[in-house]
């Protein structure tokens, strides 16, 4: 048995119990959390909490309870894929809480038309696994997420690309949670400890599951990296960002939709070098992620903002005073121009 379901195994037994009763967690009318079967963190479906008229107003006909046996397959998984097309439209616009109300609507749906041994219903988990870490209820992400491992291992089998993504999820959901601001530097050291472990597992997987030099991979091997550079484990750290970057060039150029991710492991890369006191190199990566940035987000995005202010600081940390004068002119002067909100 491979050693990562013990792992999870042992964190959902504790995860259980902080993650039981949780209540009044944030979201905008929900409330009610409790220990479900098995003890795990299982969320009370109650039609009338759901957070927002719009999407109690998107309500499937089988959660309605007036779906019959002449209600077609193909009727019922189109409701379904329209629910998911909702999760992700306010997921992108990050209308969390109402996203939320949509995962549960499918996960329910998952439940009743294709039972908790499928592949359907673990993808389910995940959005909830998701949805939870955006609304920072960490422990109830990662126990949603551990859960999807479960019935992936299940269902599909270990060696799976989608058991390793949802693995990678539960390592990255250790990560955000050291990241949050709740968290001692002994917290915080323990919970990189775990997303160390986790994602090593996932990228081990995805070496073995996917193509030479996926994209998935890249990925795995940038949020290791991350993790890897607060540990202080700075040649591994450095090492491995530098795979996922040749990596992730290989697929820049023909696939935009990886773009953004090669752009942030190029900033990081950058940032590593700068805390190691190598300004050249540093400057270097941060120059290519600014143009990178530029072109594919513009000026005004917050991305485009985050590398320039890292050149200034760079620039200023190195002395380089008239050139991090030059871009903090330019961010000021970009700043004024964007419309402030509200």
């Amino acid at each position: 048995m491979p050693t990562v379901t013990m792992f999870f195994r042992i964190m959902r037994s504790r995860l259980a119990g902080r993650a039981a009763g949780f209540q009044n967690c944030g979201s905008r009318a929900r409330t009610t959390w409790c220990t479900g079967v098995r003890g795990r963190a299982q969320v009370a479906w109650q039609l009338q909490d759901i957070p927002s008229k719009r999407a109690k107003a998107a309500l499937p006909l089988l959660i309605r309870g007036y779906a019959t046996k002449e209600t077609s397959r193909t009727q019922i998984e189109q409701e379904m894929a329209q629910i998911q097309r909702r999760i992700r439209r306010s997921y992108l616009h990050c209308e969390y809480d109402d996203a939320l109300g949509y995962a549960e609507m499918l996960n329910k749906m998952s439940n009743e038309y294709f039972g908790i041994k499928h592949p359907v219903y673990a993808a389910s988990l995940n959005n909830l696994g998701l949805l939870n870490k955006s609304l920072g209820r960490f422990d109830i992400a990662i126990d949603f997420y551990s859960q999807a491992v479960d019935t992936y291992q299940k269902t599909v089998g270990h060696e799976h690309a989608s058991t390793a993504t949802a693995i990678h999820n539960v390592g990255v959901a250790f990560k955000d949670m050291a990241e949050s601001s709740d968290n001692s530097e002994l917290e915080k050291f323990d919970l990189y400890t775990k997303a160390e472990e986790v994602l090593n597992e996932s990228l081990e997987l995805r070496r073995i599951v996917l193509p030479p030099n996926h994209a998935d991979t890249a990925t795995s091997l940038s949020v290791l990296a991350m993790v890897k550079n607060y540990l202080e484990k700075d040649d591994e750290a450095i090492e491995i960002m530098l795979e996922s970057i040749e990596i992730f060039r290989e697929h820049m150029e023909k696939n935009k939709f990886v773009v953004p991710a090669g752009l942030t492991a190029i900033n990081n890369l950058g940032y590593m070098y700068k805390l190691r006191g190598n300004y050249e190199m540093a400057r270097k990566y941060y120059l290519e992620a600014l143009e990178g940035r530029k072109e594919y987000f513009g000026k005004e995005n917050k991305n485009t903002l985050i590398t320039m202010n890292n050149l200034l600081l760079l620039e200023r940390d190195n002395n380089n005073l008239e050139e991090a004068e030059k871009y903090e002119e330019e961010i000021n002067d970009i700043m004024s121009k964007i419309p402030m909100k509200g």
